[in-house]
Parts: structure tokens; sequence; C-alpha cells
């Protein structure tokens, strides 16, 4: 059972989920391979490019958005769905920072113009790769921001950055244009190369939107949340893949002139990578019906399976590596890009310890008030 489409909890658009998951799987599979996606990283293509004009012309980005901004209204679990989708085939683009941005500036009546853009995927957005520890080199002064914030999560061609700014003594969170000339995005190379990070520099630029005080703080942690949801489903997605690769790739695979997927010793070690990931799924699960329904400790039920989600797919990934032998070493396989992106998943949003400490915290405060935080409405 599909438990974003098909489970008790997936609701009045179950039908309409399940026939967009098949149809994102589709189109992913055949424009996303996995050809395409090493030739992409080989710099013999330009995937990226073309599967986000494929995206926007299939209205992806507008699946989680509300019809009133010009969304589909199938909300998180259809985020869910399409970021589950395009792990599965490490699927290169600036998906991750755009639909968290565009989800995040949803509840901020301010934003509301921002939306039909984003819906359209007219422009990419970067944001800080942990929005919860967010840098300090962008400060507002006389409303107008300047400085550099490095370590954002996008592409260096969006148009779009949403970025904490130092305002006296306290964070705000602005909406920079970016124009190419007072506000201008630049590469910084990363180990995943189906991703981006990017480093703004600034020189008085007023903002497009600015949210201060306590919505400032709100809208850190509710973009951390959303990025942690779109984190934990790339990754499910992703250690899904490279998983059912590696039992397809044992069963060909001879040693001793037998089939090594017959050797006992290996049987056990693949069975326990499909225990660790049906734990990760179900830890994905419970976090989107946290935030879907307003449990209020989703934030922290979120930040505990970021952690639990990430390191289940870097395990995998990296033991999958081993089960494909010495050739799963080299770069034609996709083993290195799944352990890629796995190491890169386990460091976005917020570091895994700070993130452990943040929601033991949030557990104290839980039982002080008298109520568990792993417990969930039915």
């Amino acid at each position: 059972m599909d438990d974003l489409t098909m489970g008790p909890n997936a609701g009045p658009n179950a039908d309409e989920l399940a026939a967009l998951a098949e149809s994102m799987a589709d189109v992913l599979a055949a424009e996303c391979d996995r050809r395409k996606v090493h030739g992409f990283i080989d710099g013999k293509n330009d995937l990226e490019a073309q599967l986000w004009a494929r995206a926007k012309e299939l209205g992806w980005f507008a699946v989680g958005l509300p019809d009133s901004a010009g969304g589909m209204g199938l909300g998180l679990r259809g985020l869910a769905v399409l970021h589950r989708e395009l792990g599965r085939q490490a699927a290169p683009g600036a998906f991750i920072s755009t639909l968290s941005a565009a989800q995040t500036l949803a509840e901020f009546s301010d934003a509301v113009k921002f939306l039909p853009r984003l819906a359209e995927g007219q422009v990419a957005v970067c944001v800080p790769a942990t929005p919860t520890e967010p840098g300090k080199g962008l400060t507002l002064s006389g409303g107008k921001v300047s400085g550099g914030a490095s370590e954002l999560l996008g592409t260096p061609g969006a148009g779009l950055a949403l970025v904490a700014v130092q305002d006296g003594g306290s964070t705000a969170w602005a909406l920079i244009e970016v124009d190419g000339k007072a506000a201008k995005l630049s590469e910084r190379k990363l180990w995943d190369l189906t991703r981006h990070f990017c480093t703004l520099e600034c020189n008085g630029v007023t903002p497009a939107l600015l949210v201060k005080g306590a919505d400032a703080a709100r809208l850190g942690r509710t973009l951390a949340t959303h990025m942690g949801l779109a984190v934990c489903f790339d990754s499910i997605g992703a250690a899904d893949s490279i998983l059912n690769q590696t039992m397809d790739y044992m069963k060909g695979r001879t040693q001793f002139d037998k089939i090594i997927a017959s050797f006992q010793a290996l049987k056990h070690r693949v069975a326990r990578l499909k225990v660790e990931l049906e734990l990760a799924r179900h830890a994905s699960s419970q976090a989107l019906q946290a935030v879907e329904t307003g449990t209020p400790d989703c934030q922290a039920i979120v930040a505990l399976s970021k952690v639990t989600v990430s390191e289940a797919f870097a395990a995998i990934a990296g033991d999958c590596v081993q089960l494909h032998g010495g050739v799963g070493h080299t770069w034609e396989f996709d083993c290195h890009i799944f352990l890629k992106r796995s190491r890169l998943n386990e460091a976005l949003v917020g570091q895994n310890d700070k993130e452990l400490d943040w929601m033991a915290e949030r557990m104290a405060e839980a039982t002080r008030a008298g109520r568990s935080i792993l417990e969930l409405p039915l």
C-alpha cells in the first residue's frame, strides 16, 4: 500500500493523489532516467533546465499551493508525492528550495502576491540550506539590505532569495529580487552534483518583502518544517530506488558460480536495510500527519523525522556501495550519486545533532505541559 495515496489518512484527494503519483513516476522515469542523470553530471546535457521546463508545463509547482493562489490544492501530501518521485530519480534542480519557499510564503498574507509566479514555475527561489541556523552576513539598514550570505540552497539562476537578515540585534527575513546588479548570485560547487549552493551579494537592495519580530521567528521555523518534510520524502524515494537497484544487481551477479543474492549473509544485510527503509517511511508519514493535523509539536516531530530518515538514507546508500562489490565505487554506477545526495540531505535544514538538541528541548516543554510529543491523533 502507498502510505501517501492509499492509506487511511490519504483524505478526500486519494484518487487524485494516486493518479498524480503514477503520472509523475512515469514522466520522471522517461525524462530523468539514469543515463540522462549521468550525462548531466558529466556535463553532457542540460537535464536540470529541461526537467524544470517539463515540471512547469505539467503544473507541478502548483501541487501544494491553495486554489486561491493558482495551485492544485493538494497540500503537503501532494508535495510529498512530488519530492518522493524526484528523489527516486535523483532529479537535479532547485525543487526543495523553491517548493518549500512557496509553501512557507503561502502562510503569510503579505506574500500572497508572489504566489502566482511560484505556482507557475516562472521563478526559482534560493533559501538558507540551514534555516534553523541562518548566517549573519546580511544586514538591514535604512530599509535596505547589504552584505553577503553563503550556503544558500537553490540555483544561481534563481530570481528570488528568501534570506535571514540582521536588523539591529534581531533577525528578520527578507525576500530579495535577484536582478544580477544590486543583488547577485554566484555558485558554490557541491559534492552532490545534482544540487547547487549559492552565495548572495547585496548592495543596498530594497526587499520585496520584509518580515520582522515574532512573524520572522515563525517564518524561519515554518521554512525549516517544509524543507524538513521535503528532505524526508526525497530521502525515502532515493533510498527505495538505490536499494531496489542493488537487489536487482545482486540477482544477476555471480560469485563462485552462484548468484550472490542467494548468499545468506547478504540476504540478511538486505533484509536489515528493508527494515530501516520501512521505519524511515513510517517516520516520514508521522511527520506529514503531524503537520497536516496541526499537532502542537509538529515542528519538533518533523525535525526528529528528518534526522531519522536522512540518517537511514545515508546508511542504506553506504551499504549499497558495498553490496555492489568493487563496481560500487565506480563512476559508471549510481551508488555514488545517491550516497552524495544522502550526505547532503543529512546536512540540510539543520545539523542533525543540533536538531536533536532542539527536539529534546521541545520534548521537555511538552512534558512540563502534561502532553506527550510522541503521540499523534488517529
